[in-house]
């Protein structure tokens, strides 16, 4: 479209510059000598055509004397009318050149602009157009990469993570397995016996008559077997220990034979102790009998506790007395 906007100024051009050819016919003939041409072969015609009309009648002076005053008459009066429009044409040919050139003067400067203008923004669009693809390139390139690093660093945290959840999985189920294991394996039994106990306090089986009942000491605390039955029932203190790691549920009985005749004071009466002190409702007691061959009463009684990590748990004889209870027995043992 712009050039055939532009270099339609060649048709223009030539439409407009014809008038060199209309400068040459007019400023190459004499226009004056052209028209004096012109009237004397009119006037000459003229002649003629009264001679051939009027053969038989010869040219009168009088005729001649008028056209000797046409001539004249032209001369002096249509030659310097013809000279004014000549001079008025002549200078307004030059004007209208002169307007022409200006106009296609400026119409070459208005294109010639134009064109220098719709280059410059055509280059300034398309240098525009140029850096904005390229920094769309850029960006989305650069964004690519970006979301491709993400992604990546995505999809190994999550695989880092799930090998950390699945070793940790596996690790808790080792860890429950082994404990479940551990748990199963895990047992605490004492017992202890004596001969006799004598008066009020904690009840003791350190005689030279007492020991461990036979097979009746199994103490393993999650696959620990280092732990030693005094450890968990002292003879000497007469005191069941919780040990560590074996918190839970114990079963506990105690036996003794009362003398319940023979005494003056009164006869005896034995409590479970928790942490020293008395646990209500565990009390063992007797005072039947008529004779000192028959005055002996057999007593038990078992209990359950919930422990926990070194709780304590005993027998104590609460009353004084004169003579000795016989056949004593106690164990604990882990449900």
């Amino acid at each position: 479209w712009y050039q055939r906007r532009v270099h339609g100024k060649q048709w223009y051009q030539r439409r407009v510059h014809g008038k060199q050819w209309y400068q040459r016919r007019v400023h190459g003939e004499d226009w004056r000598s052209l028209i004096m041409k012109n009237l004397l072969i009119a006037a000459v015609l003229i002649a003629s055509t009264w001679k051939q009309t009027f053969a038989s009648t010869s040219m009168t002076e009088e005729n001649q004397k008028d056209i000797a005053e046409i001539a004249r008459i032209l001369r002096e009066t249509v030659q310097p009318d013809l000279d004014e429009l000549t001079t008025k044409h002549n200078l307004l040919v030059e004007n209208a050149i002169a307007v022409i050139d200006k106009s296609l003067e400026y119409v070459d400067k208005f294109t010639e602009d134009l064109k220098t203008h719709l280059e410059t923004r055509i280059s300034a669009v398309d240098e525009n157009a140029m850096s904005n693809f390229e920094l769309l390139e850029k960006t989305t390139g650069d964004m690519l990469t970006a979301f491709k690093d993400t992604m990546v660093t995505n999809l190994n945290n999550i695989n880092t993570k799930s090998e950390e959840e699945h070793n940790e999985i596996i690790a808790w189920t080792h860890q429950r397995a082994h404990l479940h294991e551990d748990l199963l394996k895990t047992r605490v039994t004492a017992c202890a016996y004596d001969h006799g106990h004598f008066g009020a306090g904690v009840v003791a089986y350190n005689s030279k008559d007492g020991g461990y009942i036979e097979d009746s000491v199994s103490i393993r605390i999650y696959n620990k077997t280092d732990i030693t039955q005094e450890d968990v029932l002292n003879r000497e203190t007469g005191v069941f220990k919780v040990p560590e790691h074996g918190a839970g549920e114990y079963l506990f009985t105690f036996t003794v034979t009362i003398d319940s005749f023979d005494q003056k004071l009164s006869p005896s009466a034995y409590f479970f102790l928790k942490n020293g002190e008395i646990i209500a409702g565990t009390k063992i007691y007797a005072d039947v009998g008529f004779s000192k061959t028959h005055d002996r009463v057999p007593g038990s009684r078992t209990i359950f506790l919930k422990l926990e990590e070194n709780d304590e748990v005993s027998v104590k004889q609460v009353y004084e007395t004169d003579i000795q209870d016989y056949q004593i027995s106690f164990c604990g043992a882990l449900l």
